[in-house]
């Protein structure tokens, strides 16, 4: 849930987009996850602290990281997703 928070707030995106977009983005996703974790694993120490560290660091890219990246290539929604979706049902409970 904070991810959520801290990405809709920081790094918004478009979510829903075309079948080809949205597996580029779990391509992206994914590449950048495991490259980061096997560069993390070499640099940083076999301690319980590193790996910490390290999950730390995987988790920060998952939440802002990976977010950024679909927003410098797929392009930023026109409003946070979460005021969107608060918006639209807002508007079906006044329809009702």
């Amino acid at each position: 849930l904070l991810a959520l928070i801290v990405q809709q707030r920081y790094v918004p995106f478009k979510v829903r987009s075309t079948v080809i977009i949205q597996i580029a983005k779990i391509g992206i996703g994914l590449a950048g996850l495991f490259v980061l974790r096997a560069a993390l694993k070499t640099i940083l120490p076999a301690d319980t602290w590193a790996a910490a560290l390290r999950y730390a660091l995987l988790g920060v890219w998952v939440m802002l990281g990976a977010p950024a990246l679909f927003r410098l290539f797929f392009g930023a929604p026109a409003r946070p997703a979460i005021a969107a979706e608060l918006s639209r049902e807002s508007e079906q409970s006044v329809a009702t």
